[in-house]
């Protein structure tokens, strides 16, 4: 007889109450689980409830993001967070590091800006003359015009086009182009070889302001001191437009170079005139024109769309004397200034100024020696044109000088010139 258990035992003697009766649709079925609706809605809640819940930030909230405090801003090392200044904003931070990788300049933080301190001039930032792109001979083959005289240069970077000029008698102008394959080739327009002379005077610098009409050329005459503008839209043959003379302002200060600078990059470099009040154009053309001068002074002129009429807005320092040529890069609105002679050295400036003497004077970014040039070469570098930086390749652009009396080094193309921005 099999044992019965003994809470079974004691169940069943007399006088113990009996088991309760369960009903079977009471008995719980091990397999069911709780409503999966109403805990998936539980949970929703629960984090919906959290996500609405902003954490508060104890930094800087910028651009949506909590930032800690003392943390530096990412893109300027001379920013930081500091809630007790801004907690929307980043800081200026003094004690913050900048280095614009070079070794000739001593970087500190000024005001949120990097400031640089000249310890010396820059080396020559791209490859030496002799690895550079000799442009001489699209000219011709053996001598031809491009080796005496050759004097200016401007790119247009709209048309893509290099324009350089000679400022012998009777002068001429030329229109470079890409020919697709990484080189270039003098221009056709029209059919016709991109080659002009006329009376254009003593060519020392070229300027094409206008995006939209990239055939319309300003020509600086130094000797004459005038500005003209020429349609230079058929090949071999000129249309004179306007001449505006600067005679009045220029002085015995000879006339050496030209660039344009267009009215949004004076707003945004904060440029101001002679009397240190933000200047504009105001005469149609959208910007204003710089003139270099042997001296190193630059001036600025308001030219009239309609009229001959000159605005002299304000002179200039540039840091050095002999400026042979200028090129305004909008992309950055750094202006680029070769000084020639003796000097030998590419100034990059700022259009910021501050009083200087009796004027003002452009701020200095930096200074680069100039490019070597090979055995019994002339060095006599004049005309210059660069590409903006906002059409660098792989960290570089070309830069292009014409050497006035170089014979077969007369127009170089320095295809490895930093850019500003990382590449």
């Amino acid at each position: 007889m099999r044992p019965v258990p003994a809470l079974l035992a004691l169940m069943l003697l007399p006088g113990c109450p009996s088991p309760p009766e369960t009903d079977a649709d009471d008995s719980v079925d091990p397999t069911d689980t709780p409503d999966d609706t109403e805990v998936d809605t539980e949970v929703d809640t629960e984090v919906d409830t959290l996500q609405d819940t902003e954490l508060p930030c104890d930094g800087c909230t910028i651009d949506g993001h909590c930032v800690d405090v003392g943390e530096a801003n990412p893109v300027n090392g001379c920013e930081y967070c500091d809630p007790r200044v801004s907690e929307v904003a980043w800081s200026p931070d003094r004690f913050g590091a900048c280095d614009d990788g070079l070794d000739c300049t001593r970087d500190t933080c000024s005001d949120g800006r990097c400031t640089l301190t000249y310890v010396f001039t820059c080396p020559w930032p791209a490859e030496t003359t002799g690895q550079s792109d000799n442009l001489t001979e699209l000219e011709g083959p053996l001598v031809n015009d491009f080796h005496t005289d050759l004097a200016a240069a401007t790119w247009d970077p709209g048309a893509r086009r290099l324009w350089v000029a000679t400022d012998g008698g009777p002068s001429r102008i030329w229109a470079i182009e890409e020919n697709g394959n990484g080189g270039y080739v003098i221009g056709s327009p029209g059919g016709a070889r991109a080659e002009w002379q006329a009376d254009f005077g003593d060519v020392e610098g070229l300027a094409v302001p206008d995006p939209t009409t990239p055939d319309v050329v300003y020509v600086l005459a130094g000797t004459e001191g005038t500005i003209t503008s020429w349609d230079l839209a058929q090949g071999g043959a000129p249309h004179k437009l306007r001449t505006w003379s600067l005679s009045a302002h220029l002085g015995a200060d000879a006339a050496r170079a030209l660039t344009f600078v267009p009215d949004p990059s004076l707003v945004a470099a904060g440029f101001v005139s002679a009397d240190g009040l933000p200047t504009t154009s105001a005469q149609g053309l959208d910007g204003l024109f710089l003139v270099g001068q042997r001296s190193g002074t630059l001036r600025a002129f308001d030219l009239s769309a309609t009229t001959d009429a000159v605005v002299a807005v304000g002179a200039y320092a540039s840091g050095r004397t002999d400026v042979e040529g200028l090129e305004m890069d909008p992309s950055t609105g750094l202006l680029f200034v070769w000084h020639g002679g003796d000097v030998d050295t590419l100034s990059v400036l700022r259009l910021t100024s501050h009083p200087a003497g009796d004027g003002r004077a452009f701020d200095v970014d930096r200074e680069h020696e100039g490019p070597s040039t090979p055995v019994l070469v002339a060095s006599a570098y004049q005309g210059l044109a660069i590409v903006p930086d906002s059409d660098c390749v792989q960290g570089t652009r070309s830069l292009f000088l014409t050497n006035n009396g170089g014979g077969f080094y007369s127009l170089m193309r320095y295809a490895t010139f930093p850019c500003e921005a990382a590449p």
